[in-house]
């Protein structure tokens, strides 16, 4: 995939500075691509932008966490992804336990409150959930409908003493 996407960059006449994307694991640190990430170019973002992803970790608070880290003084964090069914009030079924996308689901979505806590607990500040207006309509084996939220949250700006 990340082949796939600096291929798009490429063929977009983008340089490898302007758009690029890279493998690595946040979450493991020992991993083969986690020294990579500790280079400086990956720090002081001014926007990191997670997208339909967060559902699929394990462990959503420490990752979010770990981006927030990596944020510039006053830069902002974006996630959107799938509001948990208590407060999504669409109906859908489960996939079943032997489909693909079942397999990789840590969490069937998220709640307000839980947002607001991720991004409090990695000590962002700003913090703004909000439903996107209507279903989305993604394939079948997904539930056919979804209800999508926008979540964005700073880190708060450095003092200037």
């Amino acid at each position: 995939m990340v082949d796939e996407y600096n291929q798009a960059a490429r063929q977009q006449h983008l340089s490898q500075e302007q758009m690029r994307a890279v493998r690595g694991n946040l979450l493991e640190p020992s991993s083969e691509d986690a020294a990579q990430l500790e280079q400086p170019d990956y720090f002081g973002f001014h926007v990191i932008v997670v997208c339909m992803a967060l559902h699929h970790v394990g462990e959503p608070s420490e990752l979010v966490r770990k981006l927030a880290e990596r944020l510039d003084s006053d830069g902002s964090l974006v996630i959107v992804d799938v509001v948990a069914p208590s407060e999504s009030h669409i109906e859908r079924p489960q996939p079943a336990p032997d489909a693909g996308s079942a397999k990789a689901v840590a969490s069937h979505g998220f709640t307000r409150q839980d947002m607001l806590a991720m991004f409090a607990d990695a000590g962002l500040v700003d913090a703004d959930v909000r439903w996107y207006p209507r279903p989305s309509i993604v394939p079948p084996q997904m539930g056919g409908k979804l209800q999508l939220f926008f979540a964005r949250a700073k880190r708060p700006k450095a003092s200037s003493t």
